[in-house]
């Protein structure tokens, strides 16, 4: 009698832990169905009835489902990243002065000539090829990403020390200021690390991760601001300068963890010794871009040089940079449809059907 019951208990117990774990998995599965649909949800509920067309049409198509949420983390991402990263550039100019923030802008601008160059359009080559690629050639993705790197590391050095070398000709000589040598000497590492900056993000965007890139802008927009204020209130132009590089180095991490949980999930293998053979794409698609971007880079720091060289001319650059932080809030919706766009495209020119295209 006694065994019975224990065996009865035994069974009972036992039933009520299988239906324990059933109905915990359960919850689990129902919590992620509705996390996956809340954007759809969100969407049916608020949106306004004259733009209700159009959204059947985007839930109809699986194309303009993953076009609107690529867009909708890159607009929340962006979004939010821009205004942290504009009150963090109030609090700086408060901070500095007109002047001083103008010697800031002007430390940052002088280097994107050489950006123009050390990045070579690898990030937009790499979005374009790594989407178009991912799903029918991943031993071609792997080479490519090794290029990518190659080519960033060995160009990126050479630019910064170009520019570090170039310094004390372009302080003293053309812009007539000594005092700015140290700070733009350390713009050549900028030079180094923003480069790699923007290989990263071209590759995220080749995986279509831009969730990864919504949660890197807006982390290193929050941690911008602190970073920024310490760097003002205790080091002034050189500790802004300083802030500067350290936020940089956070996004450079942050993306870094991004891609390897991306190369893991698609099972790639970067591929360093055979990266020679995608060399073909640096003249195909990377040096038109380049010869066009430079022209404008080189002609926009010529601009900002010669009203830095005018009477008052510190104070006037100051504003001038203030106006473009303005300017680069408003504009950031064409590049981030730009971002989504190319990716997407470049897939479906795989599949060499125009009316999807």
């Amino acid at each position: 009698m006694i065994f019975k019951k224990h065996v009865l208990l035994r069974l009972v117990w036992g039933d009520i832990i299988i239906v324990t774990i059933i109905k915990r998995r359960e919850r689990t599965r129902n919590k992620d169905e509705k996390s996956k649909l809340s954007l759809s949800v969100l969407a049916d509920k608020y949106c306004p009835m004259m733009l209700r067309p159009l959204l059947s049409r985007v839930q109809g198509s699986p194309i303009g489902k993953r076009l609107a949420s690529g867009a909708f983390w890159s607009v929340l991402g962006n979004g939010l990243g821009k205004v942290l990263t504009f009150v963090a550039m109030i609090i700086v100019a408060r901070m500095l002065g007109k002047e001083t923030f103008g010697d800031f802008g002007l430390v940052r601008s002088t280097a994107a000539p050489f950006l123009t160059f050390s990045t070579f359009a690898m990030g937009l080559a790499s979005t374009k090829y790594i989407a178009e690629l991912l799903h029918n050639d991943k031993e071609r993705v792997g080479r490519i990403i090794g290029l990518n790197y190659l080519l960033t590391f060995i160009l990126s050095l050479v630019a910064a020390l170009i520019f570090y070398f170039c310094v004390p000709y372009l302080c003293e000589t053309m812009l007539g200021e000594a005092r700015l040598v140290r700070e733009m000497r350390y713009g050549a590492l900028l030079l180094f690390l923003m480069t790699f900056m923007s290989a990263q993000v071209g590759i995220m965007s080749g995986f279509h991760d831009f969730k990864g890139q919504a949660y890197t802008i807006f982390i290193v927009g929050l941690l911008s601001i602190p970073i920024y204020f310490v760097g003002a209130k205790f080091g002034g132009l050189h500790g802004v300068v300083m802030a500067l590089l350290a936020v940089t180095v956070a996004n450079i991490f942050i993306n870094s963890v991004f891609i390897l949980r991306n190369v893991k999930r698609h099972g790639l293998r970067y591929s360093f010794r055979d990266a020679y053979k995608e060399l073909p794409i640096l003249w195909q698609f990377s040096l038109p871009i380049v010869c066009s971007n430079i022209i404008f880079c080189v002609g926009v720091w010529v601009g900002q040089v010669m009203l830095r060289m005018q009477s008052g001319g510190a104070g006037e650059l100051g504003i001038f940079f203030c106006a473009m932080t303005v300017f680069q809030c408003v504009m950031f919706l064409p590049g981030i449809l730009n971002s989504v766009t190319l990716p997407m495209l470049s897939e479906l020119q795989v599949d060499k059907n125009r009316k999807r295209f």
